[in-house]
């Protein structure tokens, strides 16, 4: 059996979850069972990215805040946090008692070490830029400053200082990702250069520990030392054990994020639906005829207003962006941010203008041309509806080719397609890593602009700058035609019958278990 999660009501406050854990029940305690993308290269939080690793360090390492289901910042280590008057210092007085996994006092000076890993000399975290707010942290990536200039500092072992170049109100936040999570110098410097690449390399300060660490599997059990009960015993994390649906649906682990296109196998659907994923017509433009704009905008310009929106399920919505509204840029969807992109123009004669531009290409018809789509539903309809539009209003005669979802996303990431439906890629849940996909599809000029508007700022801007920036470089690609966006498919977070307290944060995308436990069947 199994049951469904809604991501945003579970993904409680800290201190929630932590309740729940004191409470425990019968029969309570249990290792749970999850299966990650990967096993981890490295958990050194200064410089891990990968979803494994992001999970692994959400469930064994603590910041000064966490984020709360709305993406907002509450403490966490910190026992409050303090904001001076001009929104440029921050002060977190640390809560009493708190220790390393091996008993050892966790103090202020652990998480002003952990910020200044950011900005090493020579070896600066590729997380550096996010940071860029804290006071001298440009000069000091520009290497006219030492990372002890940081504006980051311990007046006393329980009280942690951050003073910012500019006021960032967003900048709480921060502090609840992996690269600002604590660190022991006297413990890093003995490592010599093995911090994070073993699990006896890292000191943890959060609901677990890591026990094991092998090429199949990482084992987290419950830290003792942690500052709160933790109701699950541990968690064990597997990778390369086949797909994660089949694994969860046979019962071989106890939460799953099913993507849009396996929830008719896991039987399920309803109102808790996860909006992560948006789907677009893509073009190769190694092909020289997609490679011209005119021959994109008339392709896009036979296509109805309502982008087909009568041919999809009721789980699926029409889509106006090609970034997904559960995309979040520091904790917030994106969907609360940005309206979406306004439409492209149309040729005033999409047909005349095909063969217009076909003719300055020497070409007198598209050359053989094909369309992949997924074979699930609404991808071989929509596909249909493209097909007959290019051929009643074009003359012009594209191939469509029905791929399952594993081949289709490999068709795509290998640029072995003509033009596509599918999800557009991208590296991470920030409007900008999936912008970043169209980077070396446009042109020398509006490439450079696309790079540009997607390059982290010298110093960290205001949100409202950032999502400004984003959406120029969408509407950029909208306006050359780079991608005509469909649909969002939606996905679940489910759990097993017989669990409760397993926890999918919509804020960061991880899996929180310190809450998990096992419960009666009823």
């Amino acid at each position: 059996m199994l049951k469904r999660t809604a991501g945003g009501l579970l993904a409680c406050l800290v201190f929630l979850l932590l309740a729940l854990a004191g409470c425990g029940g019968e029969p309570g305690g249990g290792i749970f069972r999850y299966d990650m993308q990967a096993i981890p290269a490295s958990l050194d939080p200064q410089l891990a990215s990968s979803e494994s690793e992001t999970l692994i360090l959400a469930n064994v390492f603590e910041g000064l805040t966490a984020l709360g289901p709305d993406g907002e910042a509450v403490p966490a280590c910190a026992e409050r946090i303090e904001v001076s008057a001009d929104g440029l210092v921050y002060t977190f007085p640390l809560r009493e008692g708190l220790v390393w996994s091996d008993g050892s006092p966790l103090t202020a000076a652990d998480f002003v070490f952990g910020l200044r890993r950011l900005f090493e000399e020579g070896f600066p975290s590729p997380h550096a830029e996010e940071y860029a707010a804290i006071q001298n942290a440009p000069e000091i990536l520009a290497g006219v400053r030492p990372a002890a200039d940081l504006g980051v500092s311990a007046p006393d072992e329980r009280t942690v200082r951050i003073v910012l170049s500019a006021p960032d109100a967003d900048f709480p936040a921060l502090l609840a990702q992996s690269p600002a999570m604590p660190c022991k110098e006297a413990f890093f410097r003995e490592q010599k250069g093995r911090y994070g690449r073993d699990s006896q390399n890292l000191l943890y300060n959060g609901p677990f520990y890591v026990r094991s660490w092998t090429a199949e599997s990482v084992s987290l059990r419950r830290n003792e030392r942690y500052r709160a009960p933790v109701a699950a015993d541990g968690v064990n994390l597997y990778a390369g054990r086949g797909d994660a649906v089949d694994r969860f649906l046979a019962g071989e682990s106890d939460a799953c994020l099913v993507p849009y296109h396996r929830l008719s196998d896991s039987g399920t659907g309803g109102e808790d639906y996860l909006y992560h994923q948006s789907w677009a017509l893509l073009f190769q433009f190694d092909r020289p005829a997609l490679s011209s704009e005119e021959v994109r905008a008339a392709l896009l310009g036979v296509f109805p207003e309502d982008r087909f929106s009568s041919l999809l399920p009721a789980s699926v919505r029409a889509a106006t962006s090609l970034i997904p509204s559960g995309a979040r840029l520091s904790g917030t969807p994106w969907s609360e941010l940005s309206g979406g992109a306004s439409p492209a123009a149309r040729p005033a004669d999409p047909k005349q203008a095909f063969y217009a531009a076909l003719s300055a290409m020497d070409l007198e018809k598209l050359p053989k041309t094909t369309l992949l789509v997924p074979d699930v539903e609404p991808g071989t309809e929509i596909g249909s509806a493209m097909q007959r539009a290019w051929q009643t209003e074009l003359s012009a005669y594209i191939n469509m080719e029905p791929l399952a979802y594993d081949e289709l996303i490999r068709r795509v990431a290998a640029g072995d397609f003509d033009l596509a439906i599918a999800p557009v890629p991208a590296s991470g849940s920030n409007p900008a890593d999936v912008l970043r996909y169209f980077l070396g599809g446009t042109g020398e000029e509006d490439g450079g602009r696309l790079a540009a508007l997607l390059a982290p700022a010298g110093r960290r801007e205001e949100p409202a700058e950032t999502v400004r920036r984003y959406q120029q470089a969408e509407q950029l690609l909208i306006d050359r035609y780079e991608a005509y966006p469909l649909f969002e498919a939606p996905s679940l977070f489910l759990t097993r019958e017989g669990t409760a307290g397993i926890v999918y944060s919509p804020a960061t995308g991880a899996v929180l278990f310190s809450a998990a436990r096992l419960v009666k069947d009823s």
